[in-house]
């Protein structure tokens, strides 16, 4: 995605660069400054390979984030065999709930939603 940024007198010499770019764009106006965001069509295979990063990223988001909360000395929630759990700093848990146990998923089975 490429990100364009000039400076131009009036929203319409923006308007003028959009269409003549030949690619969709969307402009945003702060003052005289207009900021066009060319959009960009992204192939199947670049959707799928960002899909295919999103469960690594998302666990490493969620570790930093458990690791921070934690060093600032508050404590956590987390699920683990049936139970919610507070977790803190040092290390000790108290349960605090009961809860249904996960639901099983299969990674092979196909659901189609109409």
């Amino acid at each position: 995605m490429q990100l364009q940024v000039d400076i131009l007198g009036r929203s319409s010499d923006a308007r003028r660069l959009c269409r003549g770019s030949g690619v969709g764009c969307q402009e945003a106006e702060v003052g005289y400054i207009q900021i066009i965001k060319e959009r960009h069509a992204m192939s199947h295979l670049e959707i799928q390979r960002l899909e295919n990063q999103f469960p690594s990223l998302s666990t490493e988001a969620f570790a930093a984030a458990r690791r921070r909360v934690l060093e600032s000395g508050q404590s956590v929630l987390q699920s683990e065999g049936g139970f919610v759990f507070r977790v803190f700093p040092d290390g000790t848990k108290r349960k605090l709930k009961e809860i249904d146990p996960p639901v099983q998923v299969d990674l092979k089975k196909v659901y189609i939603l109409r």
